[in-house]
């Protein structure tokens, strides 16, 4: 087994990865974005001031049930 292979090679942008069965409720495509961004050397202020819509409010919706709005300390979605 080549150790390079998996730990060092460039990887295609829509490939299933390693850590893809995880679901920390952020979605690969805000990922993907927030990737694309750093590669240009640019950075996203704090989410709390605006919401990027990365996809966890969606995901932990259930949670939040019965908390105060602003518990999460994520701003409200503007759809």
């Amino acid at each position: 087994m080549d150790v390079g292979f998996y730990a060092w090679r460039s990887r295609l942008l829509d490939e299933v990865l390693p850590w893809d069965h995880i679901d920390a409720g952020v979605t690969k495509k805000y990922l993907l974005e927030d990737y694309q961004a750093s590669l240009r050397g640019g950075t996203r202020p704090d989410c709390r001031e605006h919401c990027y819509a990365c996809g966890i409010l969606t995901a932990f919706r259930e949670e939040q049930v019965g908390l105060a709005v602003d518990a999460w300390g994520c701003p409200p979605i503007k759809a």
